[in-house]
């Protein structure tokens, strides 16, 4: 399977072009359009567009290889609010995810999606990152696939990515970009997929190859002066 997603992809996804979750993704489009973190440096709707297009495309290779998803559609839902109204600075991040999963049954119930909520939540709280990492045990495989389309945007280096970790994710931290450059290498040796998706994408040598690359970067701008 290929690793590039295209540039129209998210309307693909929206659409639900694969029938890989249960219908259309449109309300919940609205839903984040209306959020009010959409612009914040880095948990905005760059990244949560970005995670809902990795969930859509992780729900494919599950398809592919024969293993089943038992939630899809709460999942990509979960995706959709997962940073909802993001306040863009630093704070706990059960904070963050009270705040996100705030009204959002009451917007279920209004256009009448056939989704369990109570698993939404679990999915969504299971993205809580803390001091020392991921706060709580994922148990099921929707958990550790949102887990790792969250935290894979840190192993993108495509000129957008870069700036939302370099800039916009270190002015939410309170960091110059150069200490958040400093800081990557220990997040990218860090980080370990927990999902069979996940580990099938970002394997050892993926992760290493990323490691020498942010070395580069580093050793080429950092001592540049």
């Amino acid at each position: 399977m290929k690793t590039y997603i295209p540039d129209t992809y998210l309307f693909s996804v929206l659409s639900d072009e694969q029938n890989l979750c249960g219908g259309p993704l449109w309300p919940y489009m609205h839903l984040l359009w209306n959020s009010t973190g959409n612009s914040n440096g880095y948990h905005g709707i760059v990244h949560t567009l970005s995670a809902v297009e990795k969930l859509y495309y992780a729900l494919s290779w599950y398809k592919e290889n024969n293993i089943i998803i038992e939630h899809p559609r709460e999942l990509m839902v979960g995706g959709f609010v997962h940073d909802r109204n993001h306040p863009g600075k630093k704070q706990p991040d059960y904070i963050n995810i009270s705040i996100a999963l705030d009204a959002v049954c009451a917007f279920i119930i209004k256009i009448g999606d056939n989704v369990d909520f109570e698993f939404i939540q679990k999915v969504v709280k299971s993205t809580e990152f803390g001091p020392n990492g991921q706060v709580h045990t994922a148990t099921t495989e929707e958990e550790r696939i949102l887990r790792d389309a969250d935290l894979s945007q840190g192993q993108s280096f495509n000129p957008r990515d870069i700036g939302l970790i370099m800039w916009g994710l270190s002015e939410e931290m309170g960091l110059s970009s150069d200490a958040m450059l400093e800081a990557q290498e220990g997040f990218l040796g860090s980080f370990k997929p927990e999902s069979a998706w996940g580990k099938s994408v970002y394997t050892p040598e993926f992760i290493n190859a990323n490691l020498h690359r942010i070395r580069m970067l580093r050793n080429h701008t950092l001592s540049a002066e």
